[in-house]
């Protein structure tokens, strides 16, 4: 078995209390790759990540610090110019926006045989790399109930800096609901 690199989606979906079986599944997938030293994440994944957190989670800015730096224990891919040329060759061949184009380049830098996530469409080989959509019937059930418009949308689209909490916000009025309140059970060393 080969690398992994874990997209934004991932991430998210283990830190998000509102779906448990998904939560349950993303943290397993996790956990694996953490113990057989087989996961990769990107610098822009992780501030994806981050933004989500203490945005439309509402994560506390230093738990979502702390979980950000446990993710950092895997193989990190940082962003540089050769990367974003890459990102832009693969955006234009294969009808991703240059976002999603960055993740694919980042995996297929560090010699990932899959990245999982749920941004691009199952199935795909891009650049060598496989995309494993491990939330796929998650989304299929959105789909049919309507409520898969904002991932559609994007996730850059969604967040927006909030600089009095010096953290990110959704676009989404109002504040969530207490029961979104991040509980502090990943698992994940600190």
């Amino acid at each position: 078995m080969g690398k992994s690199f874990i997209d934004t989606g991932i991430l998210v979906a283990a830190a998000d209390p509102t779906d448990p079986a998904k939560r349950d599944r993303a943290r397993a997938v996790i956990r694996s790759l953490q113990s057989d030293g087989l996961g990769v994440v990107s610098i822009q994944v992780l501030e994806e990540f981050y933004a989500i957190a203490t945005g439309r989670l509402a994560i506390e800015p230093m738990i979502a610090k702390a979980l950000v730096r446990d993710f950092c224990h895997f193989e990190v891919v940082a962003s540089d110019a050769t990367l974003l040329q890459d990102a832009i060759d693969l955006s234009v061949l294969n009808q991703l926006s240059v976002s999603e184009a960055l993740v694919v380049a980042a995996a297929a830098a560090a010699h990932c045989d899959e990245l999982l996530g749920d941004r691009i469409a199952d199935g795909q080989v891009i650049a060598g790399v496989r995309i494993v959509d491990l939330l796929i019937g998650d989304r299929a059930q959105r789909t049919k109930t309507g409520t898969d418009r904002r991932r559609r949308q994007g996730v850059r689209s969604r967040i927006r800096r909030n600089p009095k909490a010096g953290g990110h916000s959704s676009k989404e009025s109002g504040s969530p609901p207490e029961t979104n309140r991040f509980q502090p059970e990943l698992g994940l060393e600190p």
